[in-house]
């Protein structure tokens, strides 16, 4: 933005907001409104660029500095926000989100623009009707300062452009020229893909690499920044686009938790909410949840605790189980080994230590410890023969224990049994915990199961970033041929299209089941 748009809009901002004064009651998006937070922005407080960050700049961009100013306090939040952006760069003011919304991606794109600007490159935008130029995210300077972002989050030592750089400060003596107009890291905007195989019976491996069959080959240049990252950057650039395109959903999802090394968990905004309910319906399901609840417990006695335990019939009748640890799975082979799918029931549960409510303890771990004397209770009538045994699961049962033991450590359960099924839903699966948005997606690809009444069977709980989560996702193998931004875009369409709502769950004291993600049952 030039010196001559900013002092028009300072001299605009320098009167006292009043009925009357034509700017109250407008909205941030405006055009008119954001043109004046901009001049606010502008004057809002700033600091230079501390070190080491400073130093960083420098010597990636070959580039002196010190005359930028660093604004991410309340009045450059709305300005941002306003802007449709995840951050601004205007002359030689930076405008950033929070410390934890920010990484060295996104440092790196905005310090580019800077760097043009303090070398006064001229650069061109589109006005926002208000006299207020932007850039478009699509034209050459946004994309260059995409590169040189990505690589300066990669540790590159130098930037792709800083070779060509010229000062035209240095060459003149002069100020250098001043951009007029708002360089915006823009966010993630929907794509426009079509993703109609992924409703298709395919299994989930195959609909994804058809998916990434189709993308347009990457070129030399782009090739040789792929394979400049290393592993480690190509795998943080595709994780901040992915987290991008769910920031930027149109309202429908959010980030619920981060971390610095850029995994996040994202839920809908609008959550189904999951009171406790029986399962007399579903005869199979509900005693497959009380075996499963029996093996967590069992594994947690034996110091194997796993996160998850599942249990299903598959399509061959067999009774499979798995936990999404690799060890306890191990454990779980020698036991089915010594003894058929009874046998191994009755030992597991008269070896698995209950567990007791401490005085004191919240709600939500009262309900879940209600809820796992209440499935110990009924699997125990289930093996003794006080209770009934439906059909499938006795003709299961009977055929022996299989414990889906493939894959690494950490990959969840449900998508254990997927692989050991031969990458078919099984006709019959019960757990100590909903399947996440990507297990949801794999088993689910047509949206979950009804039961009699017309309601879901099956609810799907929050996505979760992590590799160990995504193991069988190919958008989530990393690739030196495939962009991340490809992978990225195609990993979100997949999980948007089949989670239309992730869900919370509520025990039968009306505790919300934080952190549990398992269905409540009121038997």
């Amino acid at each position: 933005m030039g010196n001559r748009v900013v002092a028009r809009l300072l001299k605009e901002e320098r009167h006292t907001h009043g009925a009357g004064c034509g700017h109250d009651g407008v909205e941030d998006g405006t055009a008119k409104a954001q043109s004046a937070l901009i001049a606010e922005a502008i004057r809002s407080e700033s600091s230079q660029i501390p070190d080491p960050l400073r130093g960083k700049a420098e010597s990636f961009f070959g580039n002196d500095f010190s005359r930028g100013r660093l604004h991410d306090g309340p009045v450059a939040q709305r300005a941002i926000e306003a802007m449709g952006a995840r951050a601004l760069t205007i002359d030689n003011h930076v405008f950033l989100p929070p410390p934890g919304a920010r990484d060295l991606a996104l440092i790196g794109h905005e310090f580019s623009h800077l760097n043009n600007n303090l070398n006064g490159k001229p650069e061109t935008g589109t006005d926002n009707g208000a006299g207020l130029k932007v850039t478009n995210p699509n034209q050459p300077s946004e994309r260059t300062a995409d590169t040189e972002g990505d690589n300066f989050a990669a540790d590159v030592a130098t930037a792709p452009s800083a070779t060509a750089q010229r000062s035209v400060a240095a060459d003149s003596g002069a100020e250098p020229v001043r951009t007029e107009l708002v360089q915006r890291a823009a966010r993630p905007q929907g794509d426009a893909m079509d993703v109609d195989h992924f409703g298709s019976d395919e299994d989930l491996d195959e609909a994804m690499t058809d998916a990434f069959d189709r993308q347009d080959a990457v070129d030399a240049a782009e090739l040789d920044r792929l394979k400049k990252l290393g592993l480690g950057g190509r795998h943080r650039e595709f994780l901040r686009l992915l987290r991008g395109h769910f920031s930027a959903s149109g309202g429908k999802w959010k980030i619920e938790k981060s971390t610095p090394e850029g995994d996040f968990e994202a839920a809908t905004k609008e959550k189904g909410k999951v009171k406790a309910h029986s399962y007399e319906d579903q005869p199979q399901v509900r005693r497959l949840r009380w075996i499963s609840t029996v093996i967590k417990e069992y594994l947690t006695t034996v110091k194997l605790p796993p996160i998850e335990v599942q249990a299903a019939i598959d399509d061959s009748g067999r009774l499979i189980v798995a936990a999404n640890d690799k060890s306890a799975n191990d454990h779980l082979v020698e036991l089915a080994a010594n003894g058929g799918a009874t046998d191994s029931l009755g030992h597991m549960l008269g070896n698995a230590a209950r567990p007791q409510a401490r005085a004191g303890s919240a709600m939500d771990e009262r309900a879940r410890v209600d809820r796992v004397n209440r499935h110990f209770d009924q699997a125990s009538d289930m093996h003794s023969g006080a209770a009934p045994v439906p059909a499938a699961l006795r003709t299961a049962l009977a055929q022996g224990m299989v414990v889906a033991a493939g894959g690494a450590s950490g990959q969840h359960a449900e998508l254990r049994i997927f692989a050991s099924n031969n990458g078919k839903t099984p006709p019959y699966l019960g757990g100590t915990k909903r399947p996440c948005a990507t297990c949801f997606a794999a088993l689910y690809p047509h949206g979950s199961p009804k039961g009699g009444d017309g309601k879901e069977l099956v609810r799907p709980g929050r996505f979760y970033s992590r590799e160990d989560a995504n193991r069988t996702v190919p958008g989530y193998k990393d690739s030196t041929t495939v962009s991340p931004k490809d992978r990225a875009q195609q990993v979100f369409a997949w999980i948007d299209k089949s989670v239309a709502h992730t869900h919370d769950s509520y025990a039968r004291n009306n505790a919300l089941l934080r952190g549990q993600g398992s269905e409540s049952d009121s038997d």
